[in-house]
């Protein structure tokens, strides 16, 4: 009879345990998952539209800036083929164009200033200036934990990123504020330029 009672016991237990385990993974699987760096999702994302033959490269949003008070992301997006080309002269205005887009998105509890919106990086110790980014107006957040929301955009490219992404070191100022790119940003971001100069007009007039 002891016997019966104790193993009566140890399923109800084990029965106990595997619920509240359950329960945890299924309540893990509807938290929202914020494409950061080192959360262990892929972190670009390469698509072709069969239509127009346009391909779109992702790098989804970093986040460079993470306090109670302010949360700053940096997302970097690139197009290619997505102009007729005609001729000599067409190719050469695209492989001239060739650069990526960088998007800015910063949420605070407070106004901020960010001055001259002026973007930097210091590479390995050398000074890498991008120029004044676009944006900055105030809006209203999406985000229900910040009330104030300002954007940013700017381009770098082939050569700036390729630069980037031969760096061990890189520190970064958007206007007022500086940042040191985490190791995982960094490698996040040469993913993106690997994925970037592999449907690059120029990579492409490299190979005939």
């Amino acid at each position: 009879m002891k016997n019966l009672l104790f193993v009566a016991c140890a399923l109800m237990l084990s029965f106990a345990i595997t619920g509240s385990v359950y329960g945890q993974v299924r309540q893990s699987d509807k938290t929202p998952q914020a494409a950061t760096a080192g959360s262990g999702t892929n972190q670009v994302e390469v698509k072709t539209d069969r239509f127009s033959d346009v391909t779109t490269i992702k790098l989804m949003p970093q986040r460079i800036l993470d306090t109670p008070d302010q949360l700053i992301s940096m997302r970097l997006e690139a197009k290619f083929n997505d102009k007729k080309i005609r001729d000599t002269t067409d190719q050469v205005m695209e492989i001239l164009d060739e650069k990526a887009m960088v998007f800015f998105e910063s949420f605070a509890s407070a106004p901020t200033d960010f001055g001259d919106k002026e973007l930097h990086f210091i590479v390995d110790g050398r000074p890498l200036k991008i120029g004044e980014s676009a944006g900055g107006t105030p809006g209203r957040s999406s985000n229900p934990a910040y009330r104030s929301m300002k954007s940013f955009i700017n381009s770098l490219d082939t050569a700036q990123l390729k630069k980037l992404a031969a760096s061990k070191h890189v520190e970064m100022r958007l206007g007022k504020y500086e940042f040191v790119l985490s190791s995982a940003v960094l490698e996040n971001l040469r993913e993106f330029v690997r994925e970037f100069i592999k449907y690059a007009p120029s990579s492409k007039l490299k190979e005939k």
